[in-house]
C-alpha cells in the first residue's frame, strides 16, 4: 500500500498530538484529584440566626474512612460563634456513627473527633470509597451575630487547621490516611521543671535548646501529612442582612408581595420552611396571622393602614432583646 505525502503528514500530526495529550494533559487532569479531599463550601447565611448548619465535605478515593479529627476556626468570632455542644449529622456521611465529641479549641474554634465504631457493637461501617464529596461529611452549627447597620453584607473565612495535633483521618485499621515519615536525626534536650512530691520521677518536662539539660532524646522518624495525597481547603461564609426594605419580607426577595403571605402561611400552618428573613412585619417580635394581615394592609391599603415596621425598628425592638421573630 502506498501513502501520499499529505496522508503521511496527517498521520504524523495525529501521532504527535496523541503523545502530547498523554504526556501533558492527562497527568495534569489526574493531579487535580487527591486520595482524600476536605473542604468547606461557600455558604450564605443571614444575621441573627441561631444554629445555622455549615457543611463540611469530604471526597475519598482510595481508602475507607472510619474516624477523623477536625479543627475549624474563623477569623471573626464576633459574627460566627460555633456551637461546641452539638453537630448535625442528618443526611451526612457520619449519620449513625457511634462516637462524636465536640469541644472548644484555640478559644474560639471547634474541635470534632468522630469514630464510626465505639468499643461496643453494633458495628457501623466506615465511609467507603470512591466518595465524590457531594454529601456532607458532617454539619457544624454556628450562631450568626449582627453586623453594624452600615454594613448590609460581610464575608468571613472559616478555615481547617492542618497539623498532627488537630487533624487526621484514619482507615478501618487505625492508620492515618496520607501520613508519611521523613528520616533524619534530631536531638532534643529537656529539663525537668517539676517533680512528683517526695519522688525523683519528673512530672513536667520542658524542652530547651541544648545542654546543660537533664535528659536528651534522639528522634529519627518525623511524621508529616503528604499534601499530594490530602487536599484541604477552607471556605467563606457570606452573612447578609435579613431585612431589605422592611420587615415582612419572609422569602428574602427584597420586597413585600403575595409570595411573602404564602410563605408565612405555609410555615405557620403547613409545616413549610422557616423564614430566613424577618417576617414579623408589625414588630411585636412574634410571627403569627397578624403579620399576614399587616402585609395585606400594606399591599392593598385595607383596614386602618399598614403598620409594617422598618428593619431598624425590628432590630431595636426584637433583636436587641435577643428575641427571635418566630413564635
Amino acid at each position: 500500500m502506498s501513502y501520499n505525502r499529505i496522508s503521511l503528514g496527517i498521520f504524523c500530526r495525529i501521532a504527535f498530538f496523541s503523545v502530547f495529550f498523554s504526556l501533558v494533559l492527562i497527568p495534569s487532569i489526574s493531579a487535580q484529584f487527591y486520595d482524600l479531599d476536605i473542604h468547606i463550601p461557600h455558604t450564605t447565611v443571614y444575621q441573627g440566626r441561631q444554629n445555622v448548619a455549615i457543611p463540611i465535605h469530604m471526597a475519598n478515593h482510595t481508602d475507607t474512612v472510619a474516624g477523623f479529627e477536625l479543627t475549624i476556626v474563623t477569623d471573626n468570632p464576633e459574627l460566627i460563634s460555633f456551637n461546641t455542644t452539638s453537630v448535625d449529622t442528618t443526611g451526612t456521611l457520619t449519620s449513625g456513627w457511634q462516637f462524636i465529641d465536640i469541644d472548644t479549641i484555640y478559644e474560639t474554634g471547634i474541635n470534632i473527633r468522630a469514630l464510626a465504631n465505639s468499643v461496643s457493637p453494633p458495628t457501623v461501617n466506615g465511609i467507603g470509597y470512591p466518595q465524590g464529596g457531594s454529601v456532607p461529611l458532617i454539619k457544624i452549627l454556628a450562631d450568626i451575630g449582627y453586623m453594624p447597620d452600615s454594613i448590609p453584607m460581610s464575608t468571613e473565612s472559616v478555615d481547617i487547621v492542618v497539623n498532627l495535633d488537630d487533624f487526621g483521618f484514619s482507615d478501618q485499621s487505625g492508620y492515618l490516611i496520607g501520613l508519611e515519615f521523613e528520616f533524619y536525626y534530631d536531638t532534643l534536650w529537656y529539663n525537668c521543671t517539676e517533680y512528683y512530691p517526695g519522688d525523683t520521677i519528673c512530672n513536667i518536662w520542658e524542652e530547651v535548646e541544648g545542654p546543660p539539660a537533664d535528659t536528651m532524646v534522639i528522634d529519627s522518624l518525623h511524621p508529616y501529612f503528604d499534601t499530594t495525597q490530602i487536599g484541604v481547603s477552607g471556605g467563606q461564609i457570606t452573612i447578609k442582612d435579613n431585612c431589605f426594605i422592611g420587615a415582612g419580607d419572609a422569602d428574602c426577595s427584597g420586597g413585600l408581595n403575595l409570595l411573602d403571605i404564602v410563605y408565612i402561611i405555609n410555615y405557620l400552618y403547613k409545616d413549610g420552611p422557616e423564614p430566613f428573613c424577618i417576617a414579623d412585619c408589625n414588630c411585636d417580635c412574634v410571627l403569627n396571622l397578624l403579620d399576614v394581615t399587616c402585609i395585606i394592609s400594606y399591599l392593598y391599603g385595607t383596614g386602618d393602614g399598614c403598620n409594617c415596621c422598618s428593619c431598624a425598628q425590628w432590630l431595636q425592638n426584637c433583636a436587641g432583646s435577643k428575641t427571635d421573630n418566630l413564635d
